[in-house]
């Protein structure tokens, strides 16, 4: 954690993008055990206060769903892209479509992948269905110093 907490902090960056196994934020209906929520909450304390330096974005796996969440206090993206393994996970009802302060924004249960490309003052996110190699949702999150 130290690591993170310091280099999270640390000044330079005009995006940060933080790119961990587990979600901070799902709209996937599945257990969660007592240490997950912790990691969860330290987490989200973590990428809230980068925000305040410049803008963050998570990106996880482990829920099989394709998800893109916004953070309503801060500048943090997630995007979640667990869709490539075995069995999609049901959602949640849609009355937990607002979680630790972040919005869902698109979620799919489609098997497939993400493609991400960086620009000098963007990253647009590509969410491609598997069996046809269709682009079935893309959002562009621009970031930089003013």
């Amino acid at each position: 954690w130290e690591w993170l907490e310091q280099t999270l902090s640390s000044e330079g960056p005009a995006l940060r993008i933080v790119v961990a196994h587990r979600p901070v934020v799902s709209l996937v209906h599945r257990s969660r055990r007592a240490s997950e929520l912790q990691v969860e909450d330290r987490l989200t304390k973590l990428l809230t206060n980068a925000s305040g330096i410049s803008p963050v974005i998570y990106m996880h796996g482990h829920d099989h769903a394709m998800q893109h969440w916004k953070d309503l206090r801060a500048p943090v993206t997630h995007f979640g892209n667990g869709a490539g393994g075995m069995g999609i996970h049901p959602f949640l009802p849609s009355n937990y479509e607002t979680q630790r302060g972040a919005e869902v924004q698109w979620v799919e249960q489609e098997y497939g992948f993400a493609i991400h490309e960086l620009g000098p003052s963007d990253l647009t996110t590509y969410f491609v269905k598997g069996e046809t190699g269709e682009v079935i949702y893309a959002v562009r999150t621009r970031f930089g110093r003013p």
